[in-house]
């Protein structure tokens, strides 16, 4: 009877266990048998596979474990496989273990033969997934799966979060011209548990040489179309963090849509984001960066729309054994070759830095203003003689409005850049190396330009975005930047694949004021009733849709305290202009609910 609704109860050796929650023993499946009922119709949408508390080994060892005479290595060695599961939004089918006691363990360095190769559908991975859609996977403790725990080929609407790990090449990797909407969130990844990586071994062995294995990232994809959102994620003593490249030439419409937002990224030895080849509408925001080699590597890289803002990143020890060519670095890393042909924006972050900002390299239909930017430990200039090009500085690039501890570079002041930015002021933050970004108090009241970006030109948002005049740096005390906002796949025109979701949460912050919700795309005009829940009261009041926007009031009598605190309930039938029907899969805020769908009758 488990398996006809959809609940799978796993141990590692398929005994009968207790489960509070059915107040009762109940019947469970080893993995590997779990994986198989699985493909055999077993799981269908809100089905779940539950792990029970216990340690769970590698397909490799349980090939062997009862064949006399072989030893782990001797056989192939195995993924547990799942192929073509469908949930349904809001209505996912979850592989959900029990956080710090589902133990999962991979086969550990006995399959470094890869040599630091991408993953393929060839090479082991704990859990390889094909074809599978609105999938939730979570509350794993993860050790040496290598080269990769998680494989993801062509599936859709996946989210991977509250998962803590250890070892693997690629933590989570994914390819396929079908591989769309993947969240990774609440995420705590540690490659490398000796701090070796950082401290003493030369980048050139990791990125050519023996220790190339490490040559990974959190998150990796080979060829997929995007929608890839990274969420309140941590690394520690890893070579990349977010590492995506594809074939652009003949996937024009890979490495699309990807947000990387309110993490935190500790002793990266190569770069925390990483996108090869191409890559269109990329947001950086909200993410502290402490220790980097080179923070965000965007050579030869085509398309734009970047967006990288209200990020702070600090550099407190340099990697490396004493010697090491490459343990200088830069915040951001260009190259000569392809460059943006569509906008980019760096604005709003704040970096305590002795690297420079940017060497070299060719970069093309950039804005960056508001930083603010303490070198004052650097004998390095700002950047680099030969940025943004060799030659006269392009018209295309334009820095402004900046707030910099040194004087003026003589490179920018000839070039006509930072005429309205203020160089020369000293030491910025307040305690930059206990991760104190916040700027002293003497330059929060000065305001620096803003600008606007205009929509449906400078970012996908139909409506203009204005950053007001400021104070340099990451934002302070709650202020917003803008909006996520999705860009269309050319395949899109056709056949619409972005579901309305939310991708920013305000909620009053004055007396006056109502709540906010930003979508990712345009939704249908009208008015809608929204449920908020407080603690002690519930209150429906109206809401108003205004191409991405939902806007709706603070329910007379309720504080500001209050508004903060509430469930927000939205209603079902909210859509996109596109006339797909809004989701929750990847708001940012865990207080937002959907309304439940009238329960269906079942067929007999």
């Amino acid at each position: 009877m488990f398996l006809e609704e959809g609940r799978i109860w796993v141990t590692p050796g398929g005994d009968p266990r207790w489960v509070e929650e059915e107040g009762g023993f109940v019947r469970t499946m080893t993995l590997a048998s779990a994986a198989q009922a699985s493909g055999l119709g077993a799981l269908s949408a809100g089905g779940f596979i539950r792990f029970l508390q216990g340690t769970y080994r590698s397909g490799a060892e349980l090939d062997v474990q009862d064949t006399p005479g072989l030893a782990p290595g001797s056989v192939p060695i195995s993924a547990y496989n799942f192929v073509s599961l469908y949930g349904e939004p809001e209505n996912p089918i979850r592989i959900q273990g029990m956080g710090p006691r589902t133990r999962l363990v991979g086969p550990g360095m006995t399959v470094c033969q890869f040599l630091g190769t991408k993953p393929t559908t060839s090479d082991y991975a704990f859990f390889r997934f094909t074809d599978c859609e609105w999938l939730e996977i979570s509350g794993f403790d993860v050790s040496e799966s290598w080269p990769c725990f998680i494989f993801l080929n062509n599936c859709r609407y996946v989210t991977i979060r509250d998962i803590t790990a250890r070892g693997s090449q690629y933590l989570l990797y994914a390819t396929g011209a079908n591989c769309h909407h993947i969240e990774v969130r609440n995420v705590s990844w540690h490659q490398d548990n000796t701090g070796s990586l950082w401290r003493n071994t030369a980048w050139f062995d990791v990125k050519y040489g023996p220790y190339k294995y490490y040559n990974g990232a959190l998150f990796g994809s080979k060829d997929i179309l995007g929608g890839v959102v990274v969420r309140n994620c941590e690394t520690f003593d890893s070579f990349n963090v977010v590492r995506m490249t594809g074939k652009c030439k003949e996937t024009p419409n890979c490495n699309w849509n990807v947000e990387i937002a309110d993490s935190r990224f500790h002793r990266t030895r190569d770069n925390v984001v990483e996108p090869e080849k191409s890559a269109r509408n990329w947001w950086v925001h909200g993410n502290e960066v402490a220790d980097c080699h080179a923070w965000f590597s965007l050579d030869e890289v085509k398309g734009g729309y970047w967006y990288w803002f209200n990020n702070t990143g600090r550099n407190l020890t340099k990697p490396g054994e004493p010697g090491d060519p490459n343990s200088g670095g830069k915040v951001f890393k260009f190259a000569e070759g392809d460059r943006p042909s569509d906008p980019f924006y760096i604005f709003h972050n704040s970096w305590w830095i002795d690297i420079p900002l940017a060497k070299t390299g060719d970069t093309d239909k950039l804005t960056h203003m508001g930083n603010a930017i303490d070198n004052t430990r650097s004998k390095n200039p700002l950047v680099g003689e030969t940025f943004p090009q060799e030659g006269p500085w392009p018209d295309s690039v334009v820095m402004d409005g900046d707030l910099c501890s040194t004087p003026l570079q003589e490179r920018l002041a000839e070039a006509g850049q930072e005429r309205r930015g203020r160089f020369g002021a000293g030491r910025l933050f307040v305690a930059p190396a206990k991760g104190n970004m916040r700027l002293k108090a003497k330059f929060r009241d000065l305001l620096l330009p803003g600008f606007t970006m205009k929509g449906g030109k400078d970012w996908p948002a139909p409506e203009d975005w204005t950053q007001p005049e400021a104070p340099a740096g990451a934002y302070m005390d709650g202020e917003y930047g803008p909006a996520y906002a999705h860009l269309p796949w050319p395949s899109e025109k056709s056949s619409p694949i972005e579901r309305p979701r939310v991708s920013q949460v305000r909620r009053p912050r004055a007396p006056g004021q109502g709540f906010l919700l930003y979508f990712t795309v345009p939704l249908a005009a009208g008015g809608c009733t929204v449920t908020l829940k407080g603690a002690r009261r519930t209150a429906e009041v109206p809401g108003t849709i205004v191409g991405r926007t939902l806007a709706f009031p603070l329910p007379e009598g309720w504080s500001l305290e209050a508004g903060r605190r509430a469930r927000i309930v939205l209603p079902q039938g909210i859509a996109g202009e596109n006339a797909l029907p809004a989701t929750l899969w990847a708001c940012p805020d865990p207080l937002v609910e959907l309304a439940p769908a009238a329960r269906r009758e079942k067929l007999e």
